[in-house]
């Protein structure tokens, strides 16, 4: 008996296990499911309008603020001040919702009368009533207003639904209209829910154009549109300038990485030159002009450390270089005293306008040649370090315009 006593008992046991085992939502598969919590989809800002005689005000508007501010169809809880306009002060403020609480009462209870209200169009989304004993203020920032929270996802989904569409360069990345950055899909529309009226400060960076960003309005207006401008960054541009004031500095780049990286050929020419004497030259002296049988080719890399709608823009470049001397103007060959060098420099342009910029830099002249000494000795007083093979020159000045199409 006691062998047939064990194996009931186990054939009892396998089968609770299996009721166990069953899905807990759906309790079998005859069972009908759970209703799903209903959760809004949208978030709308809510102004508080708190009826005035309300014992203890401010305890029971921060007791609110932060029962509503839980909730995730909530991004903001703000107050109203003026109750006679506050359906003005929620559209200034890009409330969706309005929130308005009456209380009354005495002898140790309260009535609280509630309502939601579309700050738009001033409907009554939600309303009711109830009575409770007369809060703490453990109260008041608890189950005080389940009833008005639990009423919240219902107002919210009834809320004036407003969109406008937002167009522009598919992989357009855009800021401003929600908390991350949106994306223009490859059809380059994009729909935007968004309260009205409200307003946005955006910017976007759109590939292959200058970034762009302002402000803009939404009224709720239908078929309103948001078009991103397409202005195409320049591909490469042209320098003219001078060295030290003296010597003409020609330039060709090409701009690459959304304008902060460039690459290109330099040419300084030191023949022609400005004299810049220093005292001024006698009457009927030496000409204005000079020439130094001496011409530098390069190239050069940098970045700009700002992004190209900025109105300046620092940059850092290197370069590097060779000297091609011409003696008597008639033989052409490479400088025997400093035949290569590189050019280190950090400067900033303005942009007077998006075609035409103006620039100026520091740069120094890092020599290479059989001696150090003999670059010194040919530009005495503009050297401070000389070593082995090499020969730092004291940093110079060169400025002038860039020209983009």
């Amino acid at each position: 008996m006691r062998r047939y006593a064990f194996a009931l008992g186990l054939l009892a046991a396998l089968g609770c296990a299996t009721l166990v085992a069953q899905d807990p939502v759906s309790g079998g598969a005859g069972a009908p499911s759970a209703d799903p919590v209903s959760t809004p989809t949208r978030q709308v800002r809510v102004l508080v309008a708190l009826a005035r005689g309300t014992a203890d005000r401010e305890s029971w508007l921060r007791g609110l603020a932060l029962a509503l501010a839980r909730e995730p169809g909530v991004s903001g809880v703000l107050r109203a001040r003026d109750e006679s306009a506050y359906f003005d002060e929620a559209n200034r403020q890009d409330c969706a919702l309005v929130l308005e609480i009456a209380a009354a009462g005495a002898s140790g209870s309260r009535r609280v009368e509630w309502r939601y209200l579309d700050a738009l169009s001033r409907d009554v989304l939600a309303e009711g009533a109830y009575e409770a004993p007369e809060p703490t203020e453990r109260d008041l920032s608890g189950f005080f207003w389940d009833e008005v929270v639990a009423a919240l996802p219902a107002a919210v989904s009834r809320v004036r639904y407003t969109a406008f569409t937002l167009k522009g360069k598919p992989g357009s990345e855009v800021s401003g209209f929600s908390p991350k950055p949106l994306i223009v899909p490859e059809s380059g529309e994009l729909e935007i829910v968004a309260d009205a009226p409200s307003t946005y400060r955006w910017r976007a960076t759109v590939p292959g154009s200058y970034p762009a960003g302002g402000v803009f309005a939404f009224f709720g207006t239908e078929g309103s549109t948001l078009e991103l401008p397409d202005e195409a960054l320049p591909r490469w541009s042209f320098d003219v300038g001078l060295l030290m004031g003296q010597f003409p500095v020609l330039r060709y780049e090409r701009r690459f990485f959304s304008d902060r990286a460039f690459a290109g050929i330099e040419l300084v020419s030191y023949s022609p030159g400005i004299l810049l004497p220093r005292d001024p030259p006698p009457e009927g002296g030496p000409s204005i002009f000079v020439f130094l049988p001496l011409v530098q080719p390069g190239f050069r890399l940098g970045a700009r450390l700002a992004p190209a709608d900025a109105a300046f823009r620092p940059y850092v470049s290197t370069g590097a270089f060779a000297r091609f001397s011409f003696p008597g103007f008639r033989l052409f060959m490479l400088d025997p005293i400093a035949p290569f060098g590189l050019s280190p420099a950090i400067g900033v342009e303005y942009g007077t306008s998006r075609k035409l910029v103006v620039w100026a830099e520091a740069a120094m002249h890092w020599y290479f040649g059989p001696n150090g000494y003999l670059v010194a000795a040919s530009n005495p007083g503009n050297v401070f370090f000389v070593k082995g093979y090499t020969a730092i020159e004291i940093p110079h000045v060169r400025f002038g315009v860039r020209f983009a199409p």
